[in-house]
């Protein structure tokens, strides 16, 4: 015999007793909260995918704010620049000079790279030599004098200077006054090769000289690596810089100080 129970039916003994019923309870009971387990689950999952896309929607707009604060900064002339300059009437007509010490002929390849792409953006006073030119057709004091310097240098043997940047590199190492470069405008751009010792020497050396006798860092030193292709620092680090040496000769072109000493 078998009990109808909401159209389920349960076993029957012969004396009428309903047999498993305490078990067919357990099951439903089982199911029931199986079911509301994954209503929550699925409910947990709703309001978890809505918290992430509200998160997403907050990143966003405060990327959008530091975006936006960030584009005022680059908008505003710094007031770290330091420039003496009075004769530049535009952007355009800030001397840059491009320097470089080579040994294999790579750096000085590169600077001409870079002076070439500064020259397409309108700078119209670019120059460049080698140290050792630098000294021989100036001196190493005219260097002070210097507004806007981009170093290219390579590291030889044991973290030495090459041949043609030794001079220039024993004469900023020996210099003392902590504003003696105060006028200048720098970028630094290493090239080394990591199997040997002292990656990028010259690069560093001149990084922190230049900023230990007063001069200004107006770019990020980049430090290519031979042992894994310099072009993968080097290309990133030519593209970045075209702009923020127009910036920073908009900057020094339009600097209250020199409009003042020209006047």
């Amino acid at each position: 015999h078998k009990l109808n129970n909401g159209g389920s039916t349960l076993p029957r003994t012969a004396f009428g007793a309903v047999v498993g019923a305490d078990a067919y309870g357990t099951k439903m009971s089982l199911a029931i909260l199986q079911r509301l387990k994954a209503q929550r689950a699925n409910a947990s999952k709703s309001r978890n995918a809505r918290k992430l896309k509200a998160g997403e929607a907050d990143r966003k707009l405060v990327d959008q704010k530091e975006a936006k604060k960030a584009a005022a900064a680059a908008a505003t002339p710094s007031p770290h620049l330091k420039t003496t300059i009075s004769q530049a009437a535009s952007w355009e007509e800030v001397p840059v000079l491009f320097l470089y010490g080579t040994q294999t002929g790579n750096a000085k390849e590169i600077s001409l790279l870079l002076m070439n792409e500064a020259k397409a953006a309108g700078h119209q006073r670019c120059s460049i030599s080698a140290m050792s030119d630098y000294i021989g057709n100036h001196s190493f004091e005219a260097f002070k004098n210097e507004r806007v310097v981009v170093t290219v240098v390579s590291t030889t043997g044991m973290g030495d200077p090459p041949n043609n940047a030794e001079t220039f590199w024993r004469q900023i190492r020996r210099k003392k006054e902590k504003n003696w470069l105060e006028n200048l405008n720098f970028a630094v751009l290493g090239l080394g090769d990591t199997n040997y010792q002292d990656f990028c020497a010259m690069g560093k050396f001149f990084d922190s000289h230049f900023s230990r006798l007063g001069g200004t860092k107006f770019y990020p030193t980049g430090y290519a690596d031979d042992a894994t292709g310099i072009d993968e620092v080097v290309e990133p680090w030519k593209e970045g810089l075209v702009p923020v040496l127009k910036q920073t000769a908009h900057e020094i072109a339009n600097d209250p100080a020199a409009a003042a000493a020209a006047a």
